[in-house]
C-alpha cells in the first residue's frame, strides 16, 4: 500500500522513532491509567497532561475491515490490541478475502511510500 504519514510531529516523533526500531507503542496516561492511540500529550480519557509511551505486545485481533479494490486490493482494518486500544491499520496478507472479524493479528513492520516504517498486521494463529 502506499502511504504517507507524518513523522516530524513534536507528540508522535518518539513514537515513530520506536517504529524504526520494530518497536509498537501506544500512548498511556499516568493520571488515569488508560491507553490510547495514537500517542498525544493530552490524556483523552481524564485530559491530564501526565502521558507517556507504553510498549503493547503487537497482538490483537481484527474488529473490523475492509477490503480496498481500488489498484492492487488491500485490507484497511480497525485492530483492537490485546492492551485493550484499537488502531486503524492494514493487513498485510496475500488473501485479502481470507480476513475475518475476530482473525488473529500480530505486528510488522513496512515500508510506507516514504520509505519509512509504518505498523501493519499479519494473520497469527495466537
Amino acid at each position: 500500500m502506499k502511504m504517507t504519514v507524518q513523522r516530524d510531529n513534536p507528540e508522535t516523533r518518539e513514537f515513530w522513532a520506536r517504529v524504526e526500531r520494530d518497536e509498537l507503542s501506544v500512548g498511556h496516561c499516568n493520571g488515569c491509567g488508560e491507553v490510547h492511540y495514537y500517542p498525544r500529550a493530552i490524556c483523552p480519557f481524564c485530559f491530564s497532561d501526565d502521558t507517556a509511551l507504553k510498549a503493547v505486545s503487537g497482538r490483537g485481533e481484527v474488529l473490523s475491515y475492509s477490503i480496498i479494490s481500488r489498484g492492487e486490493p488491500y485490507v484497511l482494518a480497525l485492530v483492537t490490541l490485546e492492551e485493550g486500544v484499537s488502531m486503524l491499520t492494514n493487513i498485510v496478507t496475500d488473501d485479502p478475502g481470507a480476513v475475518f472479524c475476530g482473525m488473529k493479528v500480530a505486528v510488522t513492520f513496512q515500508d510506507g511510500a516514504d520509505g519509512a516504517k509504518a505498523p501493519m498486521f499479519v494473520p497469527s494463529a495466537n
